[in-house]
């Protein structure tokens, strides 16, 4: 579906009608030229990514270096817009949805090829320190023993990203064929609990589900139905 630039432009000042807004959400899951377009149009585009430090690894050797993924920012520039309410005299901020982390996410797995991940072969005793540390940064208990037991993957890795100021802990598997899948998983307060929802983001297939506290994002292989597989067994594990 294409979009005239009057209606990109009444998307991002909260004009557009629900229908065509809901049309272009739709579209921006697979589009990336849609967002490239917005980003042009967007004038609060450059200086929303100049004050935004998106994601911040750590211990990362065999990815490069991530400060080039910071992602398309349009989203974040234009969630703020101000609503007057008719014969109250109040104003009201809206609060953009979560799905512009999951976007980031999709933009750094996009990156991972089969090489980043073949020399990851962690001991037992690394995978336990590295799902401690995510533990503790993300406030649950995290084991190898219950997300290293699913599907047709194998464990590689668990390591703590950021997310504006909060931890994001990153799950690593290789798939049958050695493709890169990753387990995102983020607290979010205020949220509630949905079920799982598959999309495809940056062209990888991506299962996105919430617990009513925790946020996770399944992303990666090439095969949206061996991810929903191994999804709905972190799910039973959970």
């Amino acid at each position: 579906m294409s979009f005239e630039d009057h209606q990109l432009t009444a998307y991002l000042a909260g004009e557009a009608d629900p229908t065509l807004a809901e049309e272009i959400e739709t579209a921006l899951m697979e589009d990336p030229v849609l967002e490239d377009r917005l980003l042009q149009l967007d004038p609060l585009s450059a200086p929303v990514s100049q004050a935004f430090e998106v994601i911040e690894p750590v211990n990362l050797p065999n990815v490069p270096e991530t400060k080039a993924l910071r992602g398309h920012p349009w989203y974040r520039a234009t969630a703020a817009i101000v609503i007057m309410v008719l014969g109250a005299g109040a104003v009201s901020l809206m609060v953009p949805d979560h799905s512009d982390w999951h976007r980031q996410v999709a933009a750094y797995q996009a990156l991972y090829v089969p090489e980043t991940i073949t020399a990851l072969e962690p001991s037992d005793a690394a995978l336990e320190a590295q799902f401690d540390a995510a533990s503790a940064a993300l406030g649950v208990t995290l084991a190898p023993a219950v997300f290293g037991d699913v599907g047709d993957v194998d464990l590689k890795r668990a390591q703590i990203l950021g997310y504006q100021g909060r931890p994001l802990i990153q799950i690593v598997y290789s798939d049958a064929v050695g493709n890169p899948v990753a387990l995102c998983i983020m607290r979010q307060a205020g949220s509630e609990a949905r079920a799982p929802t598959s999309v495809k983001l940056k062209g990888l297939p991506a299962e996105i589900w919430n617990d009513g506290a925790l946020e996770y994002i399944l992303i990666g292989g090439t095969n949206a139905r061996s991810l929903a597989i191994v999804g709905a067994e972190i799910r039973d594990l959970l």
